[in-house]
């Protein structure tokens, strides 16, 4: 990374951009502090919820890792004002505090705010933070995550066709990038870690997707997100990271300008009067999620209050006897007592226990060697949860749904069907129930009006564009 060679003192009111170690149990409410780190927070889904999180919790702090491959600094700044950071010679500066000009003896190990261009905001405001770096580096990753509240982790090296094409790449961003991130997560006291994943990991099965599917990866990308999920538990499970991994639907919206999958690609395509390619015969299913429905699952999982009581105030079932409805009884009991360890685990027989079905352990402590770990707690740690609509839309379903739209709009959009692509699933899509039951959410946004309100953003970003270069033009001239 290029580091520049000069740099501006910030002013002193820029002081309130201080993060600030706190427990998470303090600051639940919509009216208090929390401390975000958003990875990949430039891209589609990052900027939204950037977005959102200013609206609705303008106090907070936000912090943004990327290495700006897909997302941009202009994406960001569409969203928010923001200072960048840039290295700092001193190592020990992980709290990204605003410093005097740094010397020529800058290295890239550590971070200090300095102002850029895109800062427009009032002395009295606090800006988004931006670092410039790879998940790959972790000591970018440690920085990064330093007096962090909650971290969003959405950079990852996305899709199935690249993961393909090389598989190592997709392993060191996805797999090595996660672990860099929960290592650097522990850092912190009561650190919330919400994973993006997708229904990859589960590969070829017949649908609805539900969680306790035994997953059997197709691609690279699956096995990669799988990977992650393994992790998420794992970190949970061993050092007591409040980990939820969210196996994202197919997303859409307003915003998916750098986005390559079905919905964003094919209005670009026919914008710029490209013809439209459904690889295969369109048949292939998938379950498309609206962009506001996402960011609301993200918020309800990272912020979910550690209580025995779901969101809306009803209480909820314990994490062990969680069911799906097609799933066979399970052999697992209720817990005795609830440990106040961070995982909150108690020892609970299975079938390859040896004792008497009528004896169980007087309590936690006890450690019998037939016995396996069971969740105590309503809470969503370690867990995993579909994050989609329920639905099921085939490719050729959702082109016409497009065509038809960008039709109203005076566009013509032109569709022919290639190769099928080599790791697609044929179908997929999710029971979402639940992520209804333990974080009270669901899909409200229906795909007829997700796509209308998709083409009206990227038709009024393409007029915006085309009087920006017939402006450009008329000056040259």
């Amino acid at each position: 990374m290029e580091l520049r060679t000069s740099f501006v003192n910030i002013a002193m009111g820029l002081l309130k951009c201080k993060f600030h170690n706190r427990k998470f149990s303090q600051f639940r409410g919509s009216d208090t502090v929390t401390t975000w780190l958003i990875t990949g927070g430039c891209g589609f889904i990052g900027t939204a919820l950037i977005r959102r999180l200013r609206k609705e919790r303008p106090q907070d702090h936000i912090r943004v890792l990327d290495n700006l491959l897909v997302g941009t600094r202009d994406d960001l700044a569409q969203v928010c004002d923001f200072e960048e950071a840039y290295p700092s010679s001193d190592f020990s500066s992980y709290s990204l505090q605003p410093t005097s000009p740094p010397s020529s003896l800058c290295s890239s190990t550590a971070y200090c705010l300095q102002p850029t261009a895109y800062s427009s905001e009032s002395p009295h405001s606090t800006p988004v933070q931006l670092m410039i770096g790879d998940i790959t580096d972790p000591a970018i990753c440690h920085q990064a995550a330093k007096d962090i509240d909650v971290i969003v982790h959405l950079a990852a090296n996305t899709g199935v066709g690249p993961s393909v094409e090389d598989p190592v790449a997709d392993m060191q961003a996805n797999v090595m990038g996660i672990v860099h991130m929960l290592e650097a997560a522990r850092q912190n006291s009561d650190v919330r870690f919400v994973f993006a994943s997708s229904g990859a990991p589960v590969g070829e099965v017949e649908p609805p997707i539900h969680e306790e599917l035994a997953p059997h990866p197709v691609s690279p990308y699956g096995a990669s997100k799988l990977a992650g999920e393994g992790y998420c538990s794992a970190y949970y499970r061993t050092f007591g990271v409040k980990t939820v991994a969210l196996r994202f639907g197919n997303v859409y919206g307003p915003g998916s300008t750098h986005k390559s999958s079905v919905v964003a690609k094919f209005i670009r395509q026919a914008i710029q009067g490209e013809t439209c390619e459904i690889y295969g015969d369109g048949t292939q299913t998938r379950d498309f999620i609206y962009i506001d429905d996402l960011t609301e699952a993200i918020l309800k999982a990272a912020l979910f209050s550690d209580n025995v009581h779901s969101p809306s105030g009803s209480e909820l079932p314990p994490t062990d006897s969680f069911q799906h409805p097609s799933s066979p009884n399970s052999l697992l009991q209720p817990p005795h007592s609830s440990p106040s360890s961070p995982s909150a685990y108690c020892l609970q027989p299975t079938a390859y226990s040896s004792e008497s079905p009528h004896s169980s352990p007087s309590s936690c402590s006890e450690l019998p060697t037939a016995y396996s770990l069971q969740p105590t707690s309503s809470s969503p740690w370690g867990e995993v949860f579909q994050i989609a609509t329920s639905r099921e839309h085939t490719v050729n379903e959702i082109a016409e749904k497009l065509k038809k739209e960008l039709a109203s709009q005076g566009m013509d959009m032109r569709i022919f069907h290639g190769q099928p692509r080599l790791g697609d699933v044929k179908r997929n899509y999710s029971d979402t129930e639940k992520a209804r039951s333990k974080l009270g959410w669901q899909a409200t946004v229906d795909v007829e009006s997700g796509i209308k309100k998709t083409v009206e953003w990227f038709m009024q970003l393409n007029k915006k564009e085309s009087k920006h270069e017939h402006q450009i033009q008329n000056h040259q001239h």
